[in-house]
């Protein structure tokens, strides 16, 4: 079923979230997901960036997971 309709898969499934791009945290879906910004520190620490001006992008993925997209 979530094949055929994609509103039915982000229902289920949810949709991948981005909390933070170029240096603006989004607030709104930190605390819908009661994030700390700790958090993300963290999963940029673990990919080799000390710090969150070489970070481009974090989502927060279906699964839960944080990916961390490097700046160029």
């Amino acid at each position: 079923m979530t094949l055929r309709v994609v509103r039915f898969e982000r229902i289920v499934d949810g949709t991948p979230l981005v909390v933070y791009r170029d240096g603006d945290w989004d607030e709104t879906d930190m605390r819908r997901l009661r994030m700390q910004l700790a958090v993300v520190r963290t999963a940029a620490r673990q990919r080799g960036l000390d710090d969150l001006e070489k970070v481009a992008v974090a989502i927060v993925e279906r699964d839960g997971k944080m990916s961390v997209i490097e700046t160029d």
